[in-house]
């Protein structure tokens, strides 16, 4: 097997004295493991940190065997943001999410795309930036398959005065159906009523709402484990 292709790094392990076994998000081949001999040096290291956008030849045996990978770095996000503490534990976030929960070698060009999207974003402001976070989740969660739908009132299908979010099926209910219930409902924030759209209107404490409805959905699905939820507290934690 052999193929190029970009990619985003999203794991590096070492592996005995100075080699690495990464985990590469490629653009058409989905998530690969590929081994680096001599790779943990203060020349080539930086090379290999998790979130570089990369360009990559690989070579292996055959589908089961490990990879070996010749490397060229094109972005490196965390050294831009080596100073930002906050952005570099996003990228590690994200990073981990991703690694722990995609099959590899099934392309996904979508989660890939989207991804890049989000690590070019990084450079907004704090604002700009939490809002982004939870677009990005939410497009995780509609990739894993389990994508809210906040169109129409699951109850009725009118999409009139959409007023909550139901737990159970991560679908927007009305006032009307849904006031007898409210106290098993989340109110529907108005980031999510605005279709995402962020604007002067918008506020931090309504991002942070809609942050913690998608956490929910997030752990109800299992796209977060406790390594992953105590690292997202810690990002939201500066918002």
């Amino acid at each position: 097997m052999k193929f190029s292709d970009e990619g985003i790094i999203i794991s590096a392990k070492k592996y005995g004295e100075n080699s690495l076994i990464i985990k590469i998000l490629s653009k058409n081949h989905g998530i690969c493991n590929a081994f680096i001999k001599n790779a943990i040096s203060s020349k080539s290291y930086s090379k290999y940190q998790i979130g570089n956008l990369i360009f990559f030849d690989l070579y292996a045996k055959n589908n089961d065997s490990l990879a070996y990978v010749k490397i060229e770095n094109l972005q490196s996000f965390a050294s831009k943001y080596i100073l930002d503490f906050t952005k570099l534990n996003i990228i590690n976030l994200f990073c981990l999410i991703i690694s722990k929960n995609f099959m590899e070698q099934d392309p996904n060009q979508s989660l890939f795309s989207s991804f890049l999207s989000f690590l070019e974003s990084l450079e907004q402001d704090q604002k700009s930036t939490l809002s982004n976070i939870i677009k990005f989740e939410l497009k995780l969660l509609e990739i894993f398959g389990y994508g809210l739908d906040l169109s129409v009132c699951v109850v009725n299908g009118k999409n009139n005065n959409l007023y909550f979010i139901s737990p159970k099926s991560g679908k927007a209910v009305s006032y009307e159906e849904g006031r007898k219930y409210q106290d098993k409902l989340f109110l529907l924030s108005n980031f999510f009523k605005n279709d995402l759209i962020l604007n002067k209107d918008i506020t931090i404490e309504d991002l942070l709402q809609s942050s913690d409805i998608v956490k929910f959905f997030m752990k109800k699905y299992g796209l977060l484990d406790m390594k992953s939820v105590s690292l997202r507290s810690k990002v939201i934690s500066h918002f």
